[in-house]
């Protein structure tokens, strides 16, 4: 029986300060209510590094949310992604036109106004 995605994501849980895995996936909630893992790119990797991974990632499977354990900050977790999300688009490598919707990330629009307030979003662990 072929299971068909009824939403793909990518989920980290990052490093602390790339001294250990940062764990990034990618998969997908399945029509059958079960969580495929279709990819795992965790390695050692600094905030930078598991932040590109994770916008690649979420590009090459098109996947329509990306969840990051917060466990060190949420502000600090939602401006990595979209720093290397931009970062990719200026080289070229994902589409200028291409965007995931902001609100879909867990915490981002509390990060935002968290951000503009200069505190931090608290954690959800």
């Amino acid at each position: 029986m072929k299971v068909e995605p009824y939403k793909i994501a990518v989920s980290i849980d990052p490093s602390g300060g790339g001294r250990d895995t940062a764990g990034v996936i990618g998969g997908f909630l399945g029509d059958d209510k079960r969580v495929w893992v279709t990819h795992d790119v965790s390695a050692p990797m600094s905030s930078a590094e598991w932040s590109t991974a994770a916008c690649r990632l979420a590009y090459q499977t098109n996947a329509a949310i990306i969840f990051v354990k917060w466990n060190f900050g949420r502000g600090m977790a939602v401006l990595a992604l979209d720093t290397s999300w931009e970062a990719l688009q200026r080289s070229g490598e994902i589409p200028e036109d291409v965007r995931p919707d902001a609100e879909d990330r867990p915490g981002a629009r509390q990060a935002r106004k968290a951000a503009a307030r200069g505190t931090d979003c608290p954690a959800d662990g």
